[in-house]
């Protein structure tokens, strides 16, 4: 079918998930599609690994994922043994220029003729435009293919792509569970080690040691190990997201630790805090309206429920209890992003449904000169067929003490 391709593949021996999961996946697109009215997405980047299961340390690749016909992979040449090896897609273009670069639109020309070829130039495309969604096509080749496709209707297809990824299989459940329990054995570690006087940095190092202990055992296959936001102190409460610093967690300090791992492509999103020495009454105030807010989520995450109206409810005790500042939602999707659809926050219609996966977030944030700090909790939930259940058990006592 295309000249590109070669007459025999190596055997797919490395599969990622039996192709099964991505058969279900490529039908769970279709009808999609259909819904939608569009004859075929583009994907790129982890949509690409999603779909066809081409696992790479490195990109380019593409993929096309047709209404009514197989998909097709586009890759440059220098990866066709993994991709061969990997995917489940046997329709394989190769990109021979993807080095040398001979022409700056070489690989915008190659979908080009990839799309005609298969009889899509004269159709309905989604591209990777949508909520959290961003493509690794920029702009000047998606101009590009709609000049040489002037017949070819280019749409937002992130209806589609959400529709195929919110709702996750039990098998990639299995991987979230795996990175949770990973993330879990970080934190009950820390808690066991953390002492007056360490710094940042160093408690960093006790996560990294356990997450890189704990990943090696089950298999974890990529570089990437998780993240690690941690602070403590006044001058460092107002730093979300922040690189960990040589400053050692002092006597009423508040310590965040905002660590997640990721296997196999999958996130844990979580958090914890800690208070270092004797808690005022305005933090256990605070930490109390977490717990309920918690119980509340739980409560009332189930298949049909609306987000705003779980939020609203979640939300109530941070407010009431006056200690801060709080976030405009309790909760975010988790997969193969850290944030992703669906989520549960002020104004949002999403409706639950079973087998998403959410990471409810309660934060109170006080950092005023004098304020008492930040407290951020974070654990998973998967929504069952009636109700949901925390992904990994909680600890018994949610209040750390140093």
């Amino acid at each position: 079918m295309f000249d590109e391709t070669k007459e025999s593949l190596l055997e797919r021996i490395y599969p990622e998930f039996p192709s099964a999961e991505y058969e279900s996946r490529y039908e769970t697109a279709q009808k999609a599609m259909e819904k939608e009215g569009l004859d075929a997405l583009i994907v790129t980047k982890k949509n690409t690994e999603y779909f066809t299961g081409c696992m790479t340390t490195i990109g380019p690749k593409l993929g096309i994922i047709p209404r009514d016909q197989n998909p097709v992979l586009l890759i440059p040449a220098f990866l066709s043994g993994t991709a061969e090896r990997t995917s489940w897609v046997r329709n394989i273009v190769r990109h021979t220029e993807a080095h040398l670069k001979h022409e700056k639109m070489s690989f915008a020309k190659l979908v080009v003729n990839t799309l005609t070829k298969m009889g899509l130039d004269n159709g309905t495309i989604g591209l990777e435009q949508g909520e959290d969604l961003e493509s690794s096509l920029h702009f000047a080749e998606v101009e590009y293919l709609r000049k040489k496709l002037p017949n070819t209707d280019f749409v937002p297809g992130g209806d589609v792509l959400w529709a195929c990824r919110m709702r996750k299989s039990s098998r990639e459940i299995e991987r979230l569970r795996t990175a949770a329990s990973i993330a879990m054995k970080g934190y009950n570690t820390a808690r066991d080690q953390l002492d007056l006087g360490m710094t940042e940095i160093e408690i960093a190092e006790v996560f990294k040691e356990v997450l890189i202990e704990e990943q090696t055992k089950e298999g974890h296959n990529t570089n990437s190990i998780g993240y690690f936001n941690i602070r403590a102190g006044s001058e460092r409460y107002p730093m979300a997201d922040t690189f960990n610093q040589d400053r050692p967690i002092q006597d009423g300090d508040v310590l965040v630790m905002n660590v997640g791992a990721w296997f196999r492509r999958y996130y844990a999103n979580w958090s914890r805090y800690a208070y270092v020495g004797q808690p005022p009454n305005k933090f256990k105030k605070a930490h109390e309206a977490i717990v309920q807010a918690i119980g509340i989520f739980q409560d009332n995450l189930e298949p049909g429920a609306v987000s705003k109206e779980i939020h609203d409810k979640a939300i109530k005790p941070l407010k009431d209890c006056d200690c801060g500042e709080t976030f405009d939602h309790t909760g975010i999707g988790v997969g193969l992003h850290i944030h992703e659809p669906p989520y549960i926050g002020h104004g949002r219609e999403d409706v639950v449904d079973p087998d998403n996966v959410f990471c409810f977030q309660a934060w109170i944030y006080d950092v005023d000169n004098d304020g008492m700090g930040v407290l951020g909790y974070e654990h998973e939930f998967v929504v069952t067929e009636s109700g949901c259940k925390p992904i990994v058990p909680m600890e018994d006592e949610l209040l750390w003490i140093i």
